[in-house]
């Protein structure tokens, strides 16, 4: 991960008179916060020269966190819409994409596409519990130990890649064509929290 640092430093007095500390910093987009916190004796370091006393004793930082609290503002940065597969029945050329969409001031919105030729099933065994297990395992279940049996369908690994954004409706179809299998996503972006 690549980390902004936000804030570096001391609480101020007040802080200290509360047990708290707060720290505030210009609106960030962010998915992760990490906060390293630093505890010290200030007295350790004065008031032991020339004294018996060695440097190790009565000389450790202690503390704990009771509650951390990180507040944002604002709504996500970008929502993502994807589609389910999109079975065309045959091959088909697909000659365009159109949409419509009523997007806020500051936001924009990203259509793509990827297309596929064939269709794999993904089989999930679980037990009783919920918990997923090979089929093997599921097999030599007792029935009532037995939970549901789950199928998926996802496209192949001849799919293509997303293609670039439609910007704007009525543009050439971008992903390979003709296809049977079709995936659409839109992406909501925007840069301002409101």
């Amino acid at each position: 991960m690549v980390w902004q640092k936000q804030f570096t430093g001391f609480s101020t007095e007040e802080n200290k008179r509360q047990g708290l500390a707060d720290h505030r910093f210009a609106l960030t987009p962010a998915q992760y916060v990490r906060i390293a916190w630093k505890y010290w004796d200030s007295a350790c370091a004065t008031g032991l020269e020339g004294s018996s006393v060695s440097l190790a004793q009565g000389c450790s930082a202690r503390g704990t966190t009771a509650e951390l609290q990180v507040y944002g503002t604002g709504y996500p940065l970008v929502v993502r819409l994807r589609s389910p597969l999109v079975d065309l029945g045959s091959d088909k050329i697909v000659n365009a994409i159109r949409f419509r969409a009523d997007t806020p001031p500051g936001t924009r919105l990203e259509v793509r596409s990827r297309t596929g030729i064939e269709l794999i099933h993904q089989v999930a065994y679980h037990d009783k519990n919920g918990k997923e297990v090979t089929q093997k395992r599921w097999e030599k279940l007792v029935p009532s130990f037995r939970g549901p049996v789950d199928t998926t369908a996802a496209a192949g690994r001849h799919r293509s890649p997303w293609s670039p954004p439609y910007l704007l409706s009525g543009e050439v179809f971008q992903s390979p064509s003709p296809r049977r299998y079709l995936e659409l996503e839109a992406r909501l972006i925007s840069a301002t929290p409101g």
